[in-house]
């Protein structure tokens, strides 16, 4: 238990998140070797306790970090608890398909996050306990923070044996800043926000973050496939330019040009598709195409947002997983979109040369003109000036066709800017289609197919609630039953595989009095 005066809380916040003499003492007593034994109430008219992390087993408390307490008359507070910025879990462990397994190796807490708790007990109808990330002065925080985050590893809490091997590299639950306040006031429990039931709790973050070499894999494959994009404009092109109508921009000297195309647009649109993650559109999943990582943001599963639910809201459900299927399907589907718009800013990728070799008059090889430019200049028709080197007696007079040859941008342009369209086009062409296959259907099977199982073994191996209560009456005289304790914890995590119950609570607060007539 760590207690001190509340000149110490304010010395503390002082000196921001760097451990200074004074507050070093409290910290060090708050966690004593790594660990300190649960705070226990205490028979007396009202009391309060506070945890920002804490274990049990078999549903008894086992450990806490940063735990205070009080009680009235005999020690009202109020008192506080910190859990330092480099807190370890220590050497506590759970049981888990016959093994032993650390807490520090399933549990992971971000350092650089202040987390506090106080408890106090001014009368025997007044009491208080808050923990987590609280604002100075222990104040409660109005919003949720996505850092100062707990980081659960749910292959080590069981999830492994149930996902094929290969499948992920690793599978975690991030659970952003957390905090939970409950109180009595002149008897009454209260209910500040008015949602959620008794007391009020904040999390900043709820994600499951699968890292997968199968999904950076696929990533590496829809690189590969998007070369057959490229094959694909240099077919359009070549079988849709009408190269007749280009036959008298030289006159009667050589009427048709040879045509080459070279499309390279690959790199730029990949490069679009890693530039950031892709979020879908309901905020439910992102895809990080550049580390193979896919994360479902568990919040916007949760109706209302994760710090309006009812009590004891389960936040991992096996009937939610058809909707973040369907979620990746139209993910990959606005993939495909910044696809097609990647090609369409790509064609200056396209190079394509207009030829016109052969003999000039005595000279078999004396005519040579190229003009060479991009579809994107074409379309537009801003092209640079043609290359003339004709040899022979009447390379000069070919230099004046050639003048005039550059002054033809605009016959040009006419010809290539159908085809200009057409690949740009979302029907009727094949690129819009092959982007379809290799992006949405391609790589879409392998995210889902990745998912699905990791979803369900989560299901199977931890239990996240959010807003976990629970509450005791007691009966006044000829009265009805009213509230007399309540305990609430922002998080409540249990592991379903662990054979001694295991259970981590962040966030946790309880507070009890004695009202009237009881």
């Amino acid at each position: 238990m760590t207690s001190s005066p509340h000149s110490h809380a304010s010395l503390r916040w002082q000196q921001g998140r760097r451990l200074g003499a004074v507050t070093a003492v409290v910290a060090l007593t708050t966690v004593s070797a790594g660990l300190s034994p649960a705070a226990a109430d205490t028979p007396s008219s009202s009391s309060a306790s506070a945890a920002p992390v804490s274990v049990s087993f078999t549903g008894k408390n086992a450990v806490t970090w940063g735990g205070s307490s009080a009680a009235y008359p005999s020690n009202p507070g109020p008192n506080y608890g910190y859990v330092p910025n480099d807190v370890q879990l220590g050497s506590a462990s759970t049981t888990i398909g016959g093994a032993s397994v650390a807490l520090s190796s399933l549990v992971r807490l971000d350092s650089g996050g202040l987390l506090t708790s106080i408890s106090q007990a001014g009368s025997a109808l007044n009491s208080r306990g808050a923990s987590g990330a609280l604002g100075q002065n222990f104040t409660f925080p109005t919003t949720g923070d996505p850092s100062q985050a707990a980081h659960i590893d749910l292959i080590k809490a069981g999830a492994g044996s149930t996902i094929p091997a290969g499948l992920v590299d690793s599978v975690t639950l991030d659970l952003g800043a957390f905090a939970s306040e409950t109180s009595f006031v002149n008897g009454r429990l209260q209910d500040p926000d008015g949602v959620g039931g008794p007391g009020r709790y904040r999390v900043g973050q709820a994600d499951v973050t699968v890292k997968s070499s199968a999904v950076k894999n696929a990533a590496a494959q829809l690189y590969n496939g998007l070369g057959a994009v490229d094959r694909k404009i240099e077919q359009i092109v070549n079988q849709g330019v009408p190269l007749n109508k280009l036959n008298g921009l030289l006159g009667v000297v050589h009427p048709t040009p040879t045509m080459t195309v070279q499309s390279n647009t690959r790199d730029k649109v990949f490069s679009k598709l890693l530039a950031q993650p892709l979020t879908s559109k309901n905020k439910l999943v992102t895809i990080d195409l550049s580390t193979g990582t896919v994360k479902v943001h568990l919040d916007q599963l949760a109706s209302g947002g994760l710090n309006s639910q009812s009590p004891n809201k389960e936040l991992i459900d096996s009937k939610d997983y058809p909707l973040i299927a369907q979620t990746v399907h139209d993910l990959m589907h606005d993939a495909t979109n910044i696809a097609v718009g990647a090609v369409e800013n790509s064609l200056d990728a396209v190079k394509i040369k207009l030829s016109w070799v052969g003999p000039l008059l005595l000279s078999p090889n004396g005519l040579n003109i190229t003009w060479s430019f991009t579809l994107k200049q074409a379309a537009t028709g801003t092209l640079p000036a043609p290359v003339n080197n004709s040899s022979g007696l009447l390379g000069g007079v070919v230099g004046s066709l050639v003048t005039t040859l550059a002054k033809s941008a605009n016959v040009v342009g006419t010809v290539f800017r159908p085809v200009y369209n057409l690949v740009i086009a979302n029907a009727g062409d094949g690129v819009f289609d092959l982007l379809i296959n290799q992006i949405k259907f391609g790589f879409t099977s392998t995210v889902v197919n990745m998912l699905q199982p990791v979803f369900t073994a989560a299901t199977q191996v931890v239990s996240v609630k959010v807003n976990s209560q629970s509450t005791e009456t007691c009966t006044p005289a000829g009265g009805a039953p009213v509230p007399s304790s309540h305990s609430l914890s922002a998080l409540s995590l249990s592991f379903l595989k662990s054979a001694d119950g295991a259970r981590l609570d962040l966030g946790k607060s309880s507070a009890k009095a004695t009202p009237a007539g009881c």
